[in-house]
């Protein structure tokens, strides 16, 4: 493995640790027993964060009621804020696939002819 390709390889493994380090989220509202469940993307956050109803429930009314336009909004009677697993795996494994062609690309092409 030659210099560009070692530092392609840390740069893959230091975004992988920054993307660890702060996940994307999102609200989950839970409909009832029979309502459907809704969900939002909220960003990204520190993942030792703990988030309380107090901290995002007036941005999560908006979230879920749309413009209220001077009505009542409708609180969630129930949500939760959580990681957004799928959207964090695919961000992985654009990540991989970068590195990886990056490594191709960078591979010493003489050593590969000759063995």
């Amino acid at each position: 493995m030659n210099k560009k390709q070692k530092a392609v390889v840390l740069l893959g493994m230091i975004i992988i640790l920054i993307m660890a380090l702060y996940p994307p989220r999102k609200a989950v509202l839970n409909g009832g027993i029979t309502g459907p469940q809704s969900e939002r993307y909220l960003g990204y956050g520190f993942f030792h964060r703990t988030y309380s109803i107090t901290d995002k429930l007036e941005p999560l009314v908006l979230l879920f009621s749309g413009d209220i336009g001077g009505r009542t909004p409708i609180i969630p009677s129930f949500y939760s804020i959580v990681y957004d697993y799928p959207r964090l795996a695919f961000q992985w494994a654009l990540v991989l696939i970068l590195t990886a062609g990056f490594l191709l690309f960078f591979s010493d092409k003489k050593k590969m002819a000759e063995g």
